[in-house]
């Protein structure tokens, strides 16, 4: 929801639009009848969020829940809906006030994954595929997150009026300092597209609590039993977690090679940036580029990733004021919120429109 917010505030200061909305799975679920509802409906106990996945399905597939997300969205009466995820953008397809417009943001394919990999794949295929369509095909405009993310819906649906709206970030007031010993950081979702073997390798070649996770995920519980060296930070609010990274010295993006990351962009990258830490990031996808290009830390392959980082550990204070200040110029000159929107949303939306 970090991208969705950071979209709709910059619309809205734009002035361009009298009402805009934006949902994703969260918050459409809560006007489709709140988690512990949903969670019901698929199986789980109410006290466990139901999966990205079998949440999304279960919207899509429940004619009374469509009706009740096209109620909200009634109400609302919106100009414009951002529609985070595919899934989402089917539900306002179906659902939306004939005056509103529905964007579609596509910047990860984890949904269509989890589908694949589940045992109910061969069943659902043909379903999935109808509501891809239906949100690609029939939503008023789709923006992705990076021109690989564009070329691959391109391939695999035809599509030709698609907009690339890159991640980006706020710059801090608050900056993190080089200290010695250096403190790595992650600070995210812990899924396949992020390496947890990398992390658990770390685990065991750094000092205790050289390394801290933040975050949530699938896979978070394995690698802190796993990797019981690591320190766990906990669950963070956005605000929360850039103002405790500046306690660090080094970010760290330890992708796989997963199309999901190959294709999107993780937005972790530019919050990094908007506190000063440099970063150290597994080389896959053209997302990383700018690391290398503009020397805000470290771009290496994926296989030599926890070498990298034992080697960082003694790099000199003034290489780390280097990339942690190239890392806020990048923020401030070329990855900032307002002038992405300004300049490459705003401008196809108008178009569109016009």
């Amino acid at each position: 929801m970090i991208r969705t917010k950071a979209l709709l505030k910059e619309l809205r200061n734009s002035k361009e639009f009298d009402e805009i909305v934006g949902l994703n799975l969260s918050s459409a679920s809560e006007a489709y009848g709140g988690f512990s509802s949903i969670a019901k409906r698929v199986g789980q106990t109410a006290r466990r969020i139901a999966p990205p996945m079998e949440l999304a399905m279960q919207m899509v597939a429940d004619k009374t829940g469509m009706k009740k997300v096209g109620k909200w969205m009634h109400e609302a009466r919106p100009d414009l809906i951002i529609a985070e995820t595919i899934p989402v953008g089917y539900l306002c397809v179906k659902s939306k006030p004939k005056r509103s417009a529905v964007v579609v943001d596509v910047h990860g394919l984890t949904l269509e994954q989890r589908l694949r990999q589940s045992r109910n794949w061969s069943l659902s295929a043909r379903y999935w595929k109808r509501v891809q369509s239906v949100a690609l095909h029939d939503s008023d405009h789709v923006v992705v997150v990076s021109e690989n993310m564009k070329s691959y819906l391109q391939e695999e649906f035809g599509l030709s009026n698609l907009t690339v709206v890159q991640n980006g970030g706020y710059l801090q007031s608050f900056r993190a300092r080089y200290a010695q010993p250096l403190r790595f950081l992650f600070s995210g979702i812990v899924e396949y597209w992020e390496s947890p073997t990398t992390l658990v390798e770390l685990s065991r070649r750094l000092a205790p609590k050289a390394c801290t996770v933040f975050g949530t995920g699938s896979l978070l519980e394995s690698i802190l039993i796993s990797g019981s060296r690591l320190e766990y930070g906990g669950v963070l609010g956005h605000e929360e977690a850039l103002q405790v990274s500046t306690q660090y010295q080094v970010g760290l993006l330890p992708s796989s090679s997963d199309i999901t990351r190959v294709v999107a962009s993780p937005i972790k990258l530019f919050d990094y940036w908007s506190v000063g830490l440099p970063v150290i990031a597994a080389q896959v996808g053209s997302w990383a580029d700018p690391v290398a290009r503009f020397d805000a830390g470290w771009l290496v392959p994926p296989e030599q990733f926890v070498d990298t980082v034992e080697a960082v550990s003694s790099v000199s204070e003034e290489t780390w004021i280097r990339k942690a200040e190239n890392g806020v110029r990048l923020i401030r000159e070329r990855f900032n919120w307002p002038k992405i929107v300004r300049e490459s949303l705003i401008p196809s939306l108008m178009s569109s429109a016009g």
